[in-house]
């Protein structure tokens, strides 16, 4: 470590940042940014590497005794000890990071993805937002933790397509956000905006907003998991759109994004809606005979191998289940997703 990247590190300055603002508590470094609106945890630390005039977050963790992993994990020591050397509050650098809650499942603001859903490793950013971002500095471009689930494919701000920076080559970590921008500079000066095709009101991208929000929409949805309920909008998406014979990994992502908005659409906000969909896909059953893992194809064969005992999916479980045992023939010792028929 040079003799200016020492004295960034111990000592308080005075010059004035486009991040500056009232910090809750006192910074120990000199240069600090603030932490931007629905910014992930690990934007944050990247950008504040370059900040201080590292070119690599992990590095710059290891200089202020700081543990990268354990801060692109969510560990809540670490952001307590990120806390006292940056001068902003816990709470305020927890809310956006990415939690590790267990084997493959994550929480971001207390809503639940799964390795499925949450696109970690990849770095998606929509290209109007990073323009806008850098206008006045190029250490203001930040990670938006809605970037990160995989559903959310356009930006509602810019109504452009969101785009993946090409891979890291190491020893660049993939999830140093800001040190991929920088690497990436000549890349994203060729970026064209894409302007998606479907309506102005992006629906699936919303509600994933409201949710990693903290807005409530009223939906009977919103009981369950946010992975759980993007991949519920999946399968029956795909269950209306192409058929009970059709697979998930089959489709790409405009099918996917297609079959998402169409569940969303058809689905509405109550649970008799919901049912009116699901004999919408009963009805309409080409399948010759009366079963409803067979109607079900793609809902069927995710659902049979969740856990039934997640609390997570426990209103979803007993919502199809119930549906199962009123609209077909099924002995009352079967059970159906953990379920069995009620008495």
């Amino acid at each position: 470590m040079n003799t200016h990247q020492h004295e960034t590190l111990s000592h308080h300055g005075s010059g004035f940042s486009p991040d500056a603002i009232s910090q809750p508590i006192e910074a120990k470094l000199a240069l600090t940014n603030a932490i931007r609106e629905r910014e992930t945890l690990q934007s944050y630390v990247s950008r504040l590497a370059r900040r201080n005039h590292l070119d690599h977050a992990p590095d710059f963790c290891r200089l202020v005794d700081l543990r990268w992993m354990s801060l692109v994990n969510g560990d809540l020591e670490a952001i307590g000890s990120l806390s006292e050397l940056c001068g902003i509050e816990a709470a305020r650098l927890a809310k956006y990071a990415v939690k590790l809650d267990s084997h493959h499942v994550y929480r971001v603001n207390g809503q639940f993805l799964s390795s499925e859903i949450a696109k970690r490793y990849d770095q998606r950013i929509c290209p109007a937002c990073i323009e806008a971002d850098v206008r006045y500095d190029r250490l203001c471009a930040y990670g938006r933790a809605e970037w990160q689930v995989e559903s959310f494919r356009t930006c509602p701000i810019h109504k452009c397509q969101l785009v993946t920076l090409p891979r890291a080559n190491y020893p660049r970590s993939p999830y140093d956000f800001a040190g991929r921008l920088f690497d990436q500079q000549a890349w994203l000066s060729k970026v064209v905006s894409i302007k998606a095709d479907d309506d102005a009101d992006h629906p699936v991208e919303n509600y994933i907003l409201e949710r990693l929000t903290g807005v409530k929409s009223d939906r009977w949805i919103d009981q369950l998991g946010l992975d759980v309920a993007i991949k519920l909008l999946r399968t029956v998406g795909a269950t209306l759109q192409f058929g009970s014979d059709t697979r998930l990994s089959k489709l790409g992502d405009d099918e996917l994004a297609e079959c998402e908005k169409l569940a969303f659409d058809a689905m509405g906000k109550t649970l008799k809606d919901f049912y009116g969909v699901l004999e919408e896909i009963a009805w309409s059953s080409k399948t010759g005979r009366r079963n409803f893992h067979k109607d079900f194809g793609p809902i069927s064969t995710w659902l049979s191998k969740v856990d039934h005992l997640d609390l997570r999916l426990s209103p979803l479980l007993t919502a199809i289940s119930d549906f199962s045992f009123a609209h077909y023939p099924i002995s009352i010792e079967k059970s159906v997703f953990g379920r069995k028929r009620s008495s």
